[in-house]
């Protein structure tokens, strides 16, 4: 009879397995942190949802169905203040850039109108602060990604 061989050996599909599920957790906060943003104005914007398609598609390398994005924008709006809950505590094992990551998908839909209205602002700052984005950073990430145009005369 053999015997098994004693020892540690290295599970990698188990690693494999952890990181896709880990990447899935992020595309659903992705996903969430994005819906969330573009409700800040109570108005669901047709550029604000093909800009979710497109980021979701860039980050993810899948499609995101309208009928994904509605069941989103369904669970965001019962969620109420808690729509963001998940993200946060998914955002603890993120690393800086990571967290960066989503705010900058955040800039990108809350700019796909064309408007960062003030309840828009308002509430990338609490993402922010809830994803533990140090204001310097916020205003680092904001200053790189939105073109700051002067008041026509």
């Amino acid at each position: 009879t053999q015997r098994p061989e004693r020892g540690f050996r290295l599970d990698t599909e188990t690693a494999a397995e952890r990181k896709a599920s880990m990447d899935q957790q992020l595309f659903r906060v992705l996903k969430r942190v994005m819906v969330f943003l573009m409700l800040a104005d109570e108005a669901v914007d047709e550029a604000e949802v093909a800009a979710i398609q497109r980021v979701y598609r860039q980050f993810t390398r899948q499609d995101l169905a309208r009928a994904e994005i509605d069941r989103a924008i369904e669970l965001v709006r019962s969620a109420g203040q808690h729509a963001l809950d998940k993200a946060i505590v998914f955002s603890n094992h993120l690393a800086d850039e990571g967290k960066e990551l989503l705010l900058r998908a955040a800039i990108i839909v809350v700019g796909a109108d064309g408007v960062c209205g003030p309840e828009e602002r308002e509430r990338l700052v609490e993402l922010a602060c809830s994803l533990g984005i140090l204001p310097e950073a916020f205003n680092r990430v904001w200053s790189s990604m939105v073109e700051v145009r002067e008041p026509e005369s």
